[in-house]
């Protein structure tokens, strides 16, 4: 009679295994869709804190400048230094973040603007953002502000 030998053998099977490495796929897959999201709303809250200062950097523009200075509009640079140009002149002190654009259209109001006329006009466009957010400030006093606007991702070069 043949006696069998007890083997103390254990692992897992290949069936096993790849279900393990499945779900971990699957599980790591879901994570990385949530992980851009984050990401993108991070990028548009730079924005958004870029809008402010660039509001209240134009008010004190607008506050010191007497002789009515105007910006045509223009874009800033989105390497993290200080504006420059026609926005530097209205907007003094003003710093853009990196990978941030900042464009300004400032037109000084007179008395007999109307009030429909475009007083302030600034868009910020995060570069690694799917939205942007504008600001429009009219001669009237109206506000509008128009939030997550969407984008292609990416700064154009200008």
């Amino acid at each position: 009679m043949k006696q069998w030998s007890k083997s103390c053998e254990s692992g897992f099977t290949l069936i096993e295994l790849l279900y393990v490495v499945s779900i971990v796929g699957i599980l790591s897959s879901l994570s990385w869709g949530a992980f851009y999201v984050y990401k993108d709303d991070a990028e548009y809250s730079r924005a958004e804190y870029t809008l402010r200062n660039a509001k209240t950097a134009l008010e004190v523009g607008d506050q010191e400048s007497a002789n009515g200075a105007s910006a045509g509009f223009e874009y800033s640079g989105v390497d993290g230094s200080g504006v420059g140009g026609d926005i530097g002149n209205v907007m003094p002190g003003m710093t853009v973040p990196k990978d941030v654009r900042v464009g300004v259209l400032y037109n000084k109001c007179s008395n007999a603007a109307d009030a429909m006329t475009i007083n302030q006009f600034i868009v910020s466009q995060p570069c690694n953002s799917t939205k942007h957010i504008r600001y429009t400030r009219f001669c009237g006093g109206a506000e509008i502000t128009l939030p997550e606007v969407a984008q292609d991702k990416g700064c154009p070069n200008v």
